[in-house]
């Protein structure tokens, strides 16, 4: 007759492998939170520097640079607390040189000079805080540039 062996119950095991595997995907989930926000903030900085550049091309005349800067960070939506060092530029730029003396993409001295064949870009830049870098190994800042070029409708 065999004699049958009760084995004792392996809980301390069970607890480890469960801390294991929690710590891994609460870290897994971390880093979706984390892109996703990175994703996020490049998206509305997109976003804000595309509105600051219809409003400059439909405005060259009657707003002043403050009021266009003002409308972009509005647009930002609070974005810009999520990075450090942020900077926005409105400039004028020749797109297509009306004598062969100008080169394509030289800046203009003064963006509402920008005729119907130049373009008025917005340059946002700055460098993303993650929330947890060093939890997800990722690095303390990533920068952020975006620029938005539209053709001019004024002069």
């Amino acid at each position: 007759m065999r004699v049958r062996q009760q084995t004792q119950p392996r809980r301390a095991a069970y607890v480890v492998e469960a801390a294991m595997v929690i710590s891994m995907v609460v870290l897994f989930l971390f880093g979706i939170f984390e892109y996703g926000r990175y994703i996020f903030c490049m998206q509305v900085t997109e976003n804000a520097a595309r509105e600051g550049a219809r409003m400059a091309i439909a405005h060259t005349h009657d707003k002043t640079a403050d009021e266009i800067m003002q409308r972009v960070r509005q647009k930002l939506a609070g974005v810009d607390r999520m990075m450090t060092g942020v900077d926005i530029k409105l400039t004028g730029i020749i797109m297509r040189p009306k004598d062969p003396s100008e080169v394509p993409g030289t800046p203009l001295s003064d963006w509402t000079q920008a005729a119907p064949t130049d373009g008025i870009a917005i340059e946002i830049s700055g460098s993303y805080r993650p929330i947890l870098p060093t939890l997800i190994l990722m690095p303390a800042t990533i920068p952020i540039s975006v620029r938005t070029v539209m053709y001019s409708e004024g002069n």
